[in-house]
Formats: C-alpha cells, sequence, structure tokens
C-alpha cells in the first residue's frame, strides 16, 4: 500500500503574529450558558451535524467536500453520520452502532458493538435503569441569533436523564457579531461558531481508498476538507484496502457523553478511543463531584469532564493573512471551550481557507487514526504527522510491545482477580461484564480480557486494569 503524494514540511503550533484572541478575532464573546435547557434529543444522539459544518450530508462548495479532485464516486462528499438507533441485544445487553461510518455505492454502512447494561434490564433499545449508557451526543442545536449577537452550542453535549429516557444537552455561548446576524450566522463573518469536525465518510473507488482529515477549514460558512488518495495493493473494499487490519485509517473522536452514574459521580470518556475490528471503544473515568452529580454535570462545575480538543478551523482574515488557532489548549468558560487565534502572513493571497503557495501554513496535524492492536502489539501513531503536499496530514505508524496483552486499541494490565458473581455473566457461555471497584469489562471465556471457571459465589478471572467501555 501507498499514498499517491509524499509527506512534505509540517507546520506546528503558530507563533501569534498578530496577538492572540479568543476563539475568532472579530466575534467578541458575551455570555456563556451552562446547559441548553431546551434540548429534545432522546436516546442515542445520531443525527448530522446541523449547523455546526456544512449543514447537509454532503459538503458543499467547488471542491465537493475533498481538496484532491478525486473521481465522481457516488460516495463523493458523502458523510456517514446518522447510524440507526441503538438495539437490545437479549434481555439485558445493548447493540451500539458506530457514529460514524464508511460509504459504499453512495451508502452508509456502520460498525456495531455489543455492550451488557450495567444494570437492569435492556427494552426499546435502552438500559432502562441507565439510559445514557450507549448515547452519543453530538447533534447540537443550530446556531440562533439573538439581535446582533449568535448563540453557538458545543459541538459534544452530555446525557442527562428524564425518567427512563435520555436527553443530550449541550452547553451555550454568545458571540456578539462584528455586523449583523441573520439566520443563525454573522453576516460579515459566517465562519464564527464553526467547528468542522465532520469529514465525508472514507470510500473506495478503483483500487484506491478516500480518506478524509478529521478537522477542515471554513470557507464562507462551510467546512472543507483534505484527503489523501491511497492506492491499495490489493483490492478496495468495506472502507479499506484488503489485507489491511480493519482498523486501518479508523478514526475514532466520537465517544460516548458523558453522564451521571450517580448522585456523587460523573462519568468521563475520553475524547479519543482504541479500534477492533473497525469498531471503535472508549475508555472512562469516575468522577466525584464535590456537591452531587445532576443532569449529566457536576453540580455548578459545567467544566468538568470538558475537554477542550475542538479548535477553530482556519480561515481567510483578509486577503493577504489566514487565522489560525494559536496551538495552545483551550480555555472551559460555563462548560464551552474558547481558544487563542493568530494571523498568519500568506505569501501571495488567502483563497477559500489556505494560503496560495504554502498550502501547510495554519495545518495542525495532532488528530492521529485509531491505536489498533495487531498480534498482540499496539499499532499507534507519530504525533504530530506531516503535512503533504496536498495539505492532508499523514502519521507514520509505530508498533508498540504491550507489556501484557492488548485488546480494544489498547494496552492492558493484567492481573489475577477475584470478583463478586455478576448478574452479568452467563455461566452457559462462559462471557460477560463484570464489575470490581474501578473497572468494568468484557470477562470472554478463552478471550483476550480473562477466563475463568465458576464457584458457587464467585468468579476468578483474569482483568485488563484500566479496561476500555
Amino acid at each position: 500500500m501507498k499514498t499517491t503524494w509524499r509527506s512534505a514540511l509540517f507546520f506546528g503550533a503558530l507563533l501569534c503574529f498578530c496577538g492572540c484572541n479568543l476563539f475568532m478575532d472579530d466575534a467578541k464573546i458575551v455570555e456563556t450558558s451552562t446547559v441548553d435547557t431546551n434540548s429534545h434529543d432522546t436516546g442515542d444522539d445520531t443525527g448530522t451535524d446541523s449547523g455546526r459544518d456544512t449543514g447537509t450530508e454532503t459538503d458543499t462548495g467547488s471542491d465537493s467536500g475533498s481538496d484532491t479532485g478525486e473521481p465522481q464516486s457516488p460516495c463523493v462528499g458523502v458523510k456517514c453520520a446518522e447510524p440507526q438507533a441503538n438495539e437490545c441485544n437479549g434481555i439485558d445487553a445493548l447493540d451500539i452502532f458506530a457514529v460514524v461510518g464508511y460509504c459504499i455505492n453512495g451508502s452508509c454502512v456502520y460498525g456495531e458493538r455489543t455492550e451488557a447494561c450495567e444494570s437492569g434490564a435492556c427494552s426499546g433499545g435502552v438500559c432502562v435503569e441507565n439510559p445514557c449508557q450507549g448515547v452519543t451526543c453530538k447533534t447540537p442545536p443550530q446556531p440562533v441569533c439573538e439581535g446582533n449577537a449568535l448563540r453557538v452550542y458545543a459541538e459534544r453535549g452530555f446525557c442527562a436523564e428524564n425518567g427512563q429516557t435520555a436527553v443530550c444537552e449541550y452547553a451555550s455561548m454568545l458571540f456578539e457579531c462584528p455586523g449583523s446576524c441573520a439566520n443563525g450566522v454573522c453576516v460579515d463573518e459566517p465562519c464564527v461558531g464553526v467547528v468542522c469536525d465532520s469529514p465525508p465518510a472514507r470510500y473506495c473507488e478503483d483500487g484506491h481508498l478516500y480518506v478524509f482529515d478529521t478537522r477542515g477549514r471554513c470557507v464562507e460558512g462551510q467546512c472543507r476538507y483534505a484527503s489523501q488518495d491511497v492506492e491499495c495493493a490489493a483490492e478496495c473494499g468495506e472502507g479499506r484496502c484488503q489485507g489491511d487490519d480493519a482498523c486501518r485509517f479508523v478514526t475514532c473522536a466520537d465517544s460516548p457523553a458523558n453522564y451521571c452514574v450517580n448522585d456523587t459521580t460523573l462519568r468521563v470518556f475520553e475524547t479519543t478511543g482504541g479500534c477492533e475490528a473497525g469498531v471503535c471503544y472508549y475508555r472512562h473515568n469516575d468522577m466525584t463531584c464535590a456537591d452531587g452529580c445532576a443532569g449529566g454535570q457536576c453540580v455548578g462545575e459545567p467544566c468538568a469532564g470538558v475537554t477542550c480538543d475542538q479548535p477553530p478551523p482556519p480561515r481567510c482574515a483578509n486577503n493577504t493573512s489566514l487565522q489560525v488557532w494559536d496551538g495552545l489548549t483551550g480555555v472551559c468558560e460555563g462548560g464551552m471551550c474558547t481558544y487563542g487565534t493568530a494571523n498568519a502572513p500568506c505569501p501571495a493571497q488567502c483563497v477559500e481557507g489556505v494560503c496560495e503557495g504554502s498550502i501547510c501554513t495554519g495545518v495542525i496535524c495532532n488528530s492521529p487514526f485509531a491505536e489498533y492492536c495487531s498480534a498482540g502489539s499496539l499499532v499507534s501513531f507519530d504525533v504530530p504527522g506531516a503535512c503533504g503536499v496536498d495539505g492532508a496530514c499523514t502519521y507514520d505508524a509505530v508498533t508498540l510491545e504491550c507489556s501484557d496483552t492488548c485488546a480494544q486499541g489498547f494496552c492492558h494490565v493484567v492481573s489475577d482477580t477475584t470478583v463478586l458473581k455478576s448478574s452479568f455473566f452467563n455461566v452457559t457461555s462462559g462471557s460477560g461484564r463484570v464489575s470490581c471497584e474501578n473497572y468494568q469489562g468484557w470477562i470472554t471465556a478463552g478471550g483476550t480480557l480473562g477466563s475463568g471457571t465458576a464457584s458457587s459465589e464467585n468468579y476468578t478471572v483474569k482483568l485488563g486494569v484500566g479496561g476500555a467501555q
């Protein structure tokens, strides 16, 4: 397998050429709000990005969602971000469909994983005692004008319970537009509040695999994404080069939503996951809230568990300079993240979010493909990556030896542990989910994460410490 282009110079975090500002240099933050109390999403939040990316299923604009002029396949520009709703698998397990899929002949295909309900039964595609389990909140409300200000919602939401229903809620922030605001857009600055992190789906065409960068650039309020054309050594099918691992070129950046496990504990998911068999898995940590946990947040701490890793996309500030993220970690306020920006001078002109003659200016290659296991070792990717001649990011693969075992895209340290008999363990099939202190993981007879025999009260198993959700 090879790519049809070679890596060029990588531009890392940029200096603040003209001073650093918050998010967009012409928009003033005038208010933040902890939650979107009008959210009406229920169950697994699986819709498209409403108004935050392109607002459509395909990238609009002259490049049809790509910067490399690939063949006009039925999959060109198609976004696969509308998986079917979760389904029950038996009486106490949940089939969870991937948030992002790949494209075949214009149709989307999504992977799935099965997860046992942590407590209680499964009914109607929901773990009834924990309806937020398996829910992803990635469809914020569209930005709305409030006078000459624009209310923008967080790209990631959190999950709150309403009886036995999961509700996705989103923090919001109010920006004062430099001019007027109309139809959910700052008229003079249409890229204000836009997050470009929902690229077109990968697809195969004539033995080539087309893969898109996770982060795009903003052009007049629309997102565009660089892509790479991978020439497969064998055939290309099912969204990958045949013979490659199913996780190759898979990005895991759509973690489940944070939610309250009980009245005092917030479950926080890592925003990047590992991959196994083409499906993403995400680890979590349980955080104790000082004043309690309610509505998917620590009470009085809307920034608890929030990760600021979705910076604003590059855009032309004027005809001769490109506004870019300054590379510094974002700051959370009221549950919303703000970022510093800088204006980078272009050697010629700035056109459609790119400096002519310097296509890699403003490209930050820090969103690699998901790690995955291969022959007991972990395949990881060097960060930062390199920006290529077409402006797309490439990452060198590195194989790491795990000290014990590798599963679901993570190295696990295995220890012999005796755990209490679990109602989720099926004695007949010898598989299920157990809980041991802060660890929760799958037990499969003869499987990667552990095996054991049943006694009258307990199971002695091998557990991978720090396992994935």
